[in-house]
């Protein structure tokens, strides 16, 4: 399927207390696993949605985004994560793409495995969306004839789950292995349990 990745790194890192895109995560930082995940996962084309630290993670990477690597911009980024899928589905519509792949920024631990599992479910559906033991998590694919519908949101009242909650027969459930899909790592604490899982499964380590 011809499909861009769309990696949502606007946020503000509020309870992290700095940029969680910088933070080092098995020898590169969150948000050029991030990136990498996508490109593992035989998807080489990427949006990634920059707002906060948008200067910052310029300054800290300057190569990423060069290539089949764009950034765009949402000026808004405090409306939360609805307006920055929408800022992210409009650069897409520039690629030409079939779908697209949504992942968190402060989730580089989920598989490209789960990535190439959930948008295969795109093919069935136009929604597709991982679970795991019954519960949903992320990331989330789309076809883009859907975008025009998330595009037309009030990101100040609704929320992408209303749009997935809309209409639940068009939504493919996908079930895969990982729990991992669930977690997240929003603050201190999380990140290095996250950094420890990482340590044990594949050796990789880092000194924050």
């Amino acid at each position: 399927m011809n499909a861009a990745g769309l990696l949502l790194a606007a946020g503000a890192s509020s309870r992290m207390g700095k940029p969680k895109a910088l933070l080092p995560f098995g020898g590169e930082t969150v948000i050029e696993r991030g990136v990498r995940n996508f490109h593992a996962a035989g998807i080489e084309r990427v949006v990634v949605v920059l707002g906060c630290w948008e200067k910052e993670i310029r300054r800290a990477c300057p190569d990423l985004f060069s290539g089949k690597v764009v950034a765009a911009l949402n000026p808004q980024p405090k409306l939360g994560m609805l307006s920055s899928v929408q800022c992210g589905l409009r650069a897409a519509a520039k690629l030409g793409v079939e779908a697209v792949l949504l992942a968190l920024l402060d989730q580089p631990f989920v598989s490209p495995l789960v990535y190439r599992q959930t948008l295969e479910g795109c093919k069935t559906k136009p929604v597709s969306i991982p679970q795991y033991k019954g519960h949903r998590g992320h990331p989330i694919a789309m076809s883009m004839r859907l975008a025009e519908e998330v595009l037309a949101m009030n990101p100040e009242r609704q929320a992408l789950r209303d749009f997935v909650r809309a209409e639940p027969g068009r939504v493919q459930r996908v079930p895969v292995e990982e729990n991992a899909i669930l977690r997240d790592m929003d603050a201190p604490a999380e990140y290095h349990k996250e950094l420890r899982r990482l340590q044990q499964k594949h050796g990789e380590s880092d000194a924050p």
